[in-house]
């Protein structure tokens, strides 16, 4: 699922949000990062996934390549360069996670609720850098985000404010999960059931 934010804005209540996003995507000039970048993101990733945010920087990442920071601006610019191509990654196997989960369900939006609640908890520290801060706005990070959100709206039938509406639900039920906010005794399980069954389209 995608940021809600380029969700349900700029959509008339008579478009068919598949469509939109579908128009929008094949618009994208997406960049392709080279082979040497691409290293570099893949290691960051393993750091991000061993120890979290604080072990990732681009004097780890160099230590683990064996070569010396500055080396690494040569096919990165900086840290938040870095980090887009992280989080445009992320985005794209949390997409192919949601797609995947509701080829696989009878109810296609409880497959993807389940997916993707199932992928951010695989994947905490991923998850959490794509949440953190708003996205960023260039077509590498854009367009995976458009992938992300494409299970979620067919599951939603195209319906902008519907998307939206689920979109919030399982990021804030997952975040609480995450972080161990949920109140003592409370049935994670009955509270995505019951939220997943309001929200379905009708």
């Amino acid at each position: 699922m995608s940021d809600p934010d380029r969700e349900a804005g700029r959509i008339t209540a008579g478009d068919d949000l598949r469509e939109v996003r579908e128009r929008e995507l094949a618009t994208l000039e997406v960049p392709t990062l080279a082979p040497r970048a691409q290293q570099i993101v893949e290691v960051a990733l393993e750091l991000l996934e061993e120890g979290g945010p604080d072990a990732v920087s681009m004097r780890v990442v160099a230590g683990r390549l064996g070569v010396r920071a500055p080396s690494l601006y040569k096919h990165l610019p900086d840290k938040g360069a870095m980090e887009n191509a992280m989080i445009a990654i992320g985005l794209r196997q949390q997409g192919a996670a949601c797609e995947e989960g509701m080829r696989g369900a009878d109810d296609p939006l409880t497959g993807v609720a389940q997916a993707f609640r199932r992928w951010g908890k695989e994947h905490r520290h991923l998850y959490e850098l794509m949440m953190a801060a708003p996205l960023d706005p260039g077509p590498l990070v854009r367009s995976a985000e458009l992938v992300a959100g494409r299970a979620l709206r067919e599951a939603m039938q195209g319906d902008a404010v519907g998307a939206f509406t689920v979109w919030s639900f399982a990021h804030g039920l997952l975040s609480l999960e995450l972080q161990d906010r949920l109140p003592p005794g409370a049935d994670v399980e009955v509270l995505w059931a019951r939220g997943i069954d309001a929200l379905r389209p009708r």
